[in-house]
């Protein structure tokens, strides 16, 4: 995975995916793995509800093989891990 459209290939096949890390550090999805209900072309749905929306591939780091980092504004915003079943 080195671009967005590997995230998102990855996604897309419901890799499931934990969050690492979250700005507001308290986020009650931080450690849960889930995986991907709804795939749109603009934005993922993940298992609950929430969803994550694709804005410009300036907005994803990628940190490693299997993780990345979303940015808002030029500041990381909440950090993502692939995970094994």
């Amino acid at each position: 995975m080195k671009t967005l459209a590997g995230i998102k290939r990855r996604i897309n096949a419901k890799e499931p995916v934990i969050m690492t890390w979250h700005k507001n550090g308290a986020s009650k999805l931080v450690g849960m793995v889930r995986r991907a209900e709804k795939v749109q072309s603009n934005a993922v749905m993940f298992e609950g509800g929430s969803w994550l929306y694709w804005n410009k591939a300036s907005d994803y780091r990628i940190d490693g093989p299997d993780s990345f980092t979303v940015f808002s504004c030029g500041a990381p915003l909440m950090s993502y891990k692939f995970v094994q079943d």
